[in-house]
């Protein structure tokens, strides 16, 4: 049995790398969304209650929220109604429609999708080459392509790893869970340091990245592919299809991870 001391360090360890890859994967929406004029109502790091947060000078609540396992950027009246400090809603006037996700171009919308990704993707690139200065492995002038061709080779292998549960070849036991992540991170900490906590962390980074490219409803591949039909047929989507595909893939994301945690459970149990 693990102690109590390095439960708690792999704990701590696995949500503090969560948060900042949260951060990174929202900042990367957020910034594209203020970049093509869409109004942000919320940026938060975390899910449930608010325990800390402010107010910037543009309306965007920035919040840290009691449950640090993700986040989310709201977009300002993305169901078309405003929501008023007393809870009710009214319809978005003409000009504030203009300042919505919706009303923007397929193309501004895509842009937005696609940052949260690409921003986990690079994080991952400058933190590696980082790492590549940090251990003498690489010169300042050839970090960037040292740090690229780390994240490129991290991506290859989860594209394979991919591959192979498609297939049948890698067995589902060899994907790691948020459990064995954990596990992982706390026993990095200990017996290596910060460094191998933030290779750690740029693997991750990079994971989610691709994993959130993946064309399945829920992720911001599924987002993609409903914007790519729209821009071939010019229109969008019925809500209705939607949402039905949308809880298809949120029902394949929380099987897998279900199926994935049960498995960490069961290696850890039989050790």
């Amino acid at each position: 049995m693990a102690s109590f001391t390095g439960i708690l360090l792999a704990t701590l360890v696995f949500l503090a790398m969560v948060t900042v890859i949260a951060f990174v994967h929202e900042l990367g929406h957020f910034l594209v969304a203020r970049r093509v004029g869409v109004r942000v109502e919320a940026f938060a790091v975390g899910f449930g209650r608010e325990l800390a947060g402010w107010t910037d000078s543009r309306g965007t609540r920035w919040k840290l929220c009691l449950l640090p396992l993700g986040g989310y950027v709201k977009m300002f009246a993305a169901d078309g109604r405003v929501r008023l400090p007393d809870g009710s809603t009214r319809p978005a006037t003409p000009a504030e429609r203009a300042e919505t996700y919706g009303h923007k171009s397929v193309g501004a919308r895509i842009a937005i999708v696609l940052a949260g990704p690409l921003a986990n993707i690079l994080f991952a690139v400058l933190l590696l080459a980082a790492i590549g200065l940090a251990t003498g492995q690489v010169g300042l002038f050839d970090s960037l392509g040292y740090g690229a061709a780390r994240a490129y080779a991290f991506a290859a292998d989860n594209f394979a790893t991919l591959a192979g549960l498609v297939s049948g070849d890698t067995p589902a036991g060899e994907v790691l869970g948020p459990i064995r992540i954990a596990e992982v991170s706390g026993r990095s900490a200990a017996t290596y340091g910060f460094l191998a906590v933030a290779l750690l962390t740029a693997l991750i980074s990079v994971n989610i990245g691709i994993v959130n490219l993946l064309p399945i409803p829920v992720l911001d591949g599924g987002h993609l592919v409903f914007l790519a039909v729209e821009a071939c047929r010019g229109r969008p989507l019925g809500p209705r299809l939607q949402r039905i595909s949308v809880l298809c893939g949120l029902t394949a994301v929380l099987g897998l991870s279900l199926a994935v945690t049960l498995n960490d459970l069961v290696r850890l149990t039989l050790g």
